[in-house]
């Protein structure tokens, strides 16, 4: 047997070995992503709800009564759960080249909390699994090259914080829980303009929204959200753009979100997401 053939054949073996080993990682994966959204699914069906009355949107600021108006049947009962398919990019710095993304996504409404499914493709055969979430007052973002080599496991006060801020930047996508007042608190700022303010625990965040003058939400901003530069978290401003309003199992929500960081040397856009699929109170996975 010649070299070459030996080493044809020894690099089969390795390639066999490898394949065997991502496939092993990514089942791995994503039962474990799985448990998790069972988890969230189960304990959100289990949610107590209120009726949403005319009362509680009276005290509310004028522009969120026009938002919550124009979002929200007369009647509508409070979400619990939602679940999304998302298509869309991704790229870590203003120079680098958008990544295609495709997504899953899962809400807790009567709670602060997500789950966010991501794989991530960065060159043809190359790709990244990204599980990035808030529960129990606590957020992580899961980063595994081939959902096998671990890239980042972030996890800590600031990722908590930062988490926080995604969700409440979120909830467009399931505007009733805009009205729970256990978590979410509003102050008046103009009649475009209002302050929101989610407290989960010990963590408490704050965003101002924009609304257009048909009540849908146009801009969300928060002047310090933190993100890593490195080994470290810089906190920097923040803001996220809501467009194509579409209604969707009755509730009207926007269907394409974009977010980017406000940086003392101009803008970075590093995320744009569309929603190809949504469903309320279906309690599982996909």
């Amino acid at each position: 047997m010649s070299h070459v053939t030996i080493l044809f054949f020894i690099a089969s073996i390795i390639i066999i070995l490898f394949v065997i080993v991502v496939a092993f990682c990514s089942l791995s994966f994503q039962r474990n992503v799985g448990d998790e959204i069972s988890d969230l699914s189960q304990r959100a069906k289990e949610t107590k709800t209120e009726s949403l009355s005319g009362e509680r949107i009276d005290f509310l600021p004028e522009p969120v009564q026009r938002y919550v108006r124009y979002s929200l049947p007369e009647g509508a009962e409070p979400v619990r759960f939602a679940r999304m398919k998302q298509t869309g990019e991704f790229r870590t710095d203003p120079a680098g080249v958008w990544m295609p993304v495709e997504a899953e996504q899962y809400f807790s409404a009567g709670f602060p909390a997500f789950i966010w499914h991501a794989k991530i493709q960065f060159w043809s055969l190359f790709w990244i699994d990204v599980r990035d979430k808030y529960d129990g007052g606590e957020g992580n973002m899961l980063v595994k090259i081939f959902s096998t080599i671990p890239v980042a496991d972030a996890k800590g006060p600031e990722i908590d914080v930062s988490s926080l801020h995604r969700y409440i930047g979120e909830m467009p996508w399931f505007p009733t829980a805009f009205l729970n007042e256990e978590h979410i608190t509003w102050e008046p700022i103009d009649s475009s303009h209002a302050k929101a303010v989610i407290t989960d625990g010990e963590n408490v965040a704050s965003v101002e929204f924009s609304f257009d003058e048909e009540g849908r939400i146009t801009k969300v901003t928060t002047e310090e959200r933190f993100r890593t530069v490195g080994n470290q978290f810089s906190a920097d401003k923040w803001t996220g753009y809501y467009y194509d309003y579409q209604e969707k199992n009755g509730l009207n929500v926007p269907m394409e979100i974009m977010g980017e960081w406000n940086l003392p040397d101009g803008n970075f856009s590093y995320v744009k997401l569309r929603v190809t699929e949504m469903e309320y109170d279906v309690f599982s996975g996909y």
